[in-house]
């Protein structure tokens, strides 16, 4: 080998070795930041100590109470949280409207539906007698609550319930059961923030093939991110952490097989990022409220 061979050999090794080098202190700095923020999250955590959260919402808490389901993850992603599961399957936020014309058996359906929706549970007495009859849960620590999450929507959306009316608290319509609810706890227990949390992203089956979306599908009162914006405005209106689980989360038509176990309800991949993704709002309302 001629010396221009060997001076470019050695050249290309020294340019090896550099970017070997540079990547390495790219990846030492990575480290370095991780553990600095593990440590100040772990802090942080200490700080807040323990803490009471107590979940109203539907299917997509309710369908998976074990160490894979979005309590549990939550639990486990927030040391000091005691969470409280409270939502039943096929529940909404607000009351659905009996049809004049309904038999009997469809009025005493939407009667049980009712009850078990978010403003039934709120009627004068009914919150534990409902909650301890449809779940694990004996006894619901609503007073010595520190976070109230509201997890509704699906249902919502499903039964066509309308998003609004004129009036701005009419408990037949999602945005005002919302409202109505929010105000209820924030008499009830105003110690406790309350976090509003949009609905997911769904799909429809045909065949066991997609055949639509709630990005677009309409079953009477509007889409999927209709009913999210509703309960966006609501949240701002109020004062509430908003959480938007329909964009956060990432799910679409091509990534919804990795989410979803069925058109609607999250696999065990789903609901741990859907309880990361929550956790991460919690860590935020930490730091506020312990930044003075």
């Amino acid at each position: 080998m001629g010396q221009d061979g060997k001076a470019k050999k050695k050249h290309k090794g020294k340019a090896v070795l550099a970017i070997a080098a540079a990547l390495a202190a790219c990846l030492a700095v990575a480290v370095l930041a991780w553990v600095v923020d593990a440590a100040k999250e772990r802090s942080l955590l200490e700080r807040r100590g323990q803490v009471s959260i107590v979940v109203f919402g539907d299917s997509i808490w309710d369908i998976c109470r074990d160490g894979t389901g979005i309590a549990a993850v939550l639990e486990q992603r927030l040391p000091g949280a005691k969470v409280t599961n409270c939502a039943m399957m096929g529940t909404s936020a607000a009351y659905r409207t009996v049809p004049d014309e309904a038999d009997e058996e469809t009025r005493q359906e939407t009667m049980q539906w009712n009850q078990k929706s978010l403003m039934g549970l709120l009627e004068e007495g009914r919150m534990q007698e409902v909650v301890s009859a449809c779940t694990p849960v004996e006894d619901v620590p609503l007073e010595e609550a520190d976070y109230v999450v509201l997890a509704y929507g699906l249902n919502d959306y499903f039964c066509a319930i309308p998003r609004q009316s004129e009036d701005d608290r009419d408990a037949y319509t999602y945005a005002g059961a919302l409202r109505l609810a929010v105000e209820w706890l924030q008499n009830k227990v105003p110690q406790a923030k309350i976090f509003l949390l949009s609905q997911t992203y769904c799909q429809g089956y045909s065949y066991g093939k997609v055949d639509s979306e709630s990005d677009y599908k309409d079953y009477g009162a509007g889409t999927g991110p209709d009913y999210v914006e509703s309960a966006r405005k609501v949240a701002q209106e109020m004062g509430c952490v908003f959480v938007n689980n329909y964009e956060d989360l990432g799910i679409n038509l091509r990534t919804g097989p990795k989410y979803l176990s069925d058109a609607t309800h999250l696999t065990e991949y789903g609901r741990r990022k859907y309880a990361e993704n929550l956790a991460e709002y919690f860590l935020r309302e930490y730091k506020e409220e312990l930044k003075d």
